[in-house]
């Protein structure tokens, strides 16, 4: 039976709970659904401190790697091979140490296919949803479903393993960005200054037919419609600029995760070592 679990606060190191990606085969090719559809999936690398790896952070829960250990033994009681997906790398390893955020942590992946799991912050004891405004590097803690699988028979590279899958998200507090991919000053800093070919400007180039220095399109007046737009009265608000587009009120839920946690710091090179960690660590993707 799958096991619900809230995380620690920990660092988001790779992915986005609120940005969806279309989901790659391990040859890394598109996958599609059986309506032709991207199959798409939301996906992030959690660094969890270890030293808080074995502790509950609810009364009456599990700790996340008892919850993760349990769920696994209910397919091999006689002991998890080797093999297991535990979707955890271990951030002190040597091919991961050196990456920002890993060290004396666990890296967790929670992912899933169905929809974009609900992200926000608490505010006066309130659950305030986000649609943006999250980026690897801040710090959020997760309710997950843990779910253990056999693997799918004749896939190639399926393995038995765990699901972590997202059930809400709580913001908790903003970090310093994370940013994957090749650096410009590496790719670009040793080479030679590029100079303009023939026909290029270091400045924008005036469209054809305009005036030099002939004067700029009024703006438009704050407070009142874009022309060829209808605006109902008294749906903008005071100071805002109508722009045709409707002004979106945000909205509050209630949420299973308690109250909130003070915003967090950058504890990650303190982490301490747990006493129990699980066994082989891999399947998370890179």
């Amino acid at each position: 039976m799958p096991i619900s679990v809230i995380t620690p606060v920990g660092r988001i190191v790779w992915g986005n709970p609120l940005n969806g990606k279309q989901k790659t085969d391990n040859n890394g090719q598109p996958m599609t659904g059986a309506d032709g559809l991207p199959k798409m999936e939301w996906a992030f690398g959690l660094a969890v401190p270890k030293d808080q790896f074995d502790v509950s952070q609810k009364q009456g829960d599990p700790s996340l790697s008892a919850g993760m250990q349990t769920e696994a033994a209910t397919l091999f009681p006689q002991g998890v091979p080797l093999t297991f997906a535990w979707k955890m790398k271990d951030g002190d390893l040597p091919e991961h140490s050196a990456k920002t955020g890993w060290a004396g942590c666990y890296v967790i992946a929670i992912a899933t296919q169905a929809v974009a799991p609900p992200t926000g912050r608490f505010v006066n004891n309130t659950f305030t949803p986000m649609v943006e405004g999250v980026k690897a590097g801040d710090y959020v803690r997760a309710a997950i479903t843990v779910k253990a699988h056999p693997g799918k028979a004749g896939a190639i590279g399926s393995k038995a393993g765990l699901y972590l899958n997202p059930d809400m998200v709580d913001f908790v507090g903003y970090g310093e960005a994370i940013v994957s991919g090749p650096d410009a000053n590496t790719l670009f800093g040793a080479a030679p200054q590029a100079v303009l070919p023939p026909g290029a400007s270091a400045t924008p180039i005036a469209a054809a037919g305009v005036m030099p220095g002939a004067p700029a399109a009024a703006p438009q007046a704050q407070g009142m419609p874009a022309q060829g737009f209808y605006q109902p009265p008294g749906s903008v608000p005071n100071g805002a600029v109508a722009m045709g587009v409707p002004v979106q009120q945000s909205t509050t839920v209630q949420s299973p995760m308690g109250v909130p946690v003070q915003p967090a710091h950058d504890f990650v090179q303190n982490a301490g070592m747990p006493g129990q960690a699980p066994a082989q660590q891999q399947g998370m993707p890179g």
